[in-house]
Parts: C-alpha cells; sequence; structure tokens
C-alpha cells in the first residue's frame, strides 16, 4: 500500500452523485493490475518512462501491496481451481459533481467503492484505485473471487442488478435519493448534451443519488498517495 497522507475527508452537502456500477469477471490479475497502475500504448508507455502511475489519492489495498494482492488471488484460484480470480466493479463519478482534479473528491471516489465492495463481499479481500485521466473520476474496484467465511467462491453480486441493490441500500443509508426508473431517461439526455462538451467529460448514465449530506470516509485508515 503506498504510504503518505491522506488528504482531508470532504463533506458534500445538497450535491449530486453520478454513481455508474459495472461488473465483470478477472481472468488475469496482473494484466488487470497492470492496466489499473499504467494504462495501455502511449500512456503507458509515458508513465514507465517517468516512473510514475495512474493512481490517484483514494487506493486501498486488503493486502500490503499491489504485488501481493496478486500473488494472494493466484494462490487462492489455483488451489481451488477457480478460473475466475476476481469480480471487477467500476464506479464513475459525474463530472459536474466531483470534481476529477481535487484529492478530496478523488478520495471520496475511494471511499466509495471500498464500502460497496465491503457492502457487497465482507468477507473477501479487495483493491480500490481511483483513476483521474479519463472523462470522468471513478474507481476501480477489485475484489477476489474467495469469501474468507465460506472458503468458497463469490456467489452473489455477479451480475448488474444485484449490484444496482447493493448500490441503492448503500445510497439510502447515506442519506442520498436514488433516481427511479421513470426518471433514467432524463439522466440520459443530460448525459449526452455533456458529451457534446468536452470539459465535461463522459458519464455512464446507470444510476443516479442525491445527497443532502455525503460524508466521504469509512471506518478503516484508507491510505491517499
Amino acid at each position: 500500500m503506498r504510504a503518505g497522507g491522506r488528504p482531508a475527508r470532504r463533506q458534500l452537502e445538497g450535491s449530486g452523485v453520478m454513481i455508474a456500477p459495472k461488473v465483470s469477471p478477472v481472468y488475469d490479475l496482473g494484466a488487470r493490475a497492470d492496466y489499473l497502475s499504467y494504462g495501455t500504448g502511449d500512456k503507458k508507455h509515458q508513465h514507465l518512462r517517468q516512473g510514475t502511475d495512474r493512481i490517484a489519492p483514494g487506493f486501498y489495498c486488503d493486502a500490503p501491496s499491489i504485488e501481493e494482492f496478486i500473488a494472494l488471488g493466484n494462490r487462492l484460484a489455483e488451489q481451488h481451481g477457480r478460473k475466475v480470480k476476481a469480480q471487477s466493479y467500476i464506479v464513475s463519478a459525474g463530472a459536474d459533481e466531483l470534481n476529477k482534479d481535487d484529492p478530496r473528491d478523488q478520495q471520496c471516489m475511494g471511499d466509495y467503492g471500498f464500502m460497496l465492495a465491503k457492502r457487497m463481499h465482507p468477507n473477501s479481500p479487495c483493491m480500490v484505485v481511483v483513476h483521474d485521466d479519463g472523462g470522468v473520476l471513478h474507481a476501480h474496484v477489485t475484489v477476489l473471487n474467495h469469501d474468507e467465511a465460506t472458503g468458497l467462491a463469490l456467489r452473489d453480486f455477479r451480475v448488474h442488478w444485484q449490484v444496482k441493490r447493493a448500490n441503492d441500500e448503500l445510497a439510502r443509508e447515506m442519506g442520498m435519493r436514488v433516481v427511479e426508473p421513470q426518471q433514467r431517461q432524463q439522466q440520459r439526455q443530460k448525459a449526452a448534451a455533456r458529451q457534446q462538451q468536452p470539459r465535461w467529460g463522459v458519464l455512464h448514465p446507470v444510476l443516479a443519488v442525491q445527497s443532502s449530506q455525503l460524508r466521504c470516509g469509512h471506518p478503516h485508515d484508507v491510505q491517499g498517495r
């Protein structure tokens, strides 16, 4: 895990947050970690030349390092004969709600990703990587395909509707208003309009929530960069 001070937690009052959970299986943890750390193509080559990476504040890992997280996941998969080594979730925030250049908002995105991961899989090792180099601020959540309490592979939250359910519950507990299905068309229209404005980036309008009081953070001592 990266050492260093953690940005001050930010309390967002009266702000809307666009959360777009996506889920997919992970078969190669090494390739996944490489992408999360450096990206691909020219972006990757530039990071490698400069000795940098694309991991923003908000990073969290249940292992001491990314390398040890990968090793743990590979070992568990091999021991239990599993092809799927982890589940990947992506949570995005609207560019007009969270500033991707603000370390406090980056930490907020990572905190939310952590809380969602533990809501879905409280007994499974997870890693949260926040990216600020795309159209919008977003968190990549990787949860190893192993429940430490049962010794079994993950059985729930492997499809979108299950992830949405967990996200809805978490959002409501945090005092957010979940946008119901009939309101999604308006969100899609607003997202399409924003796509015509480069400064807003690209949105993924799967689920919108409204917060009257969002406190970023979680009980664990998550470290940023």
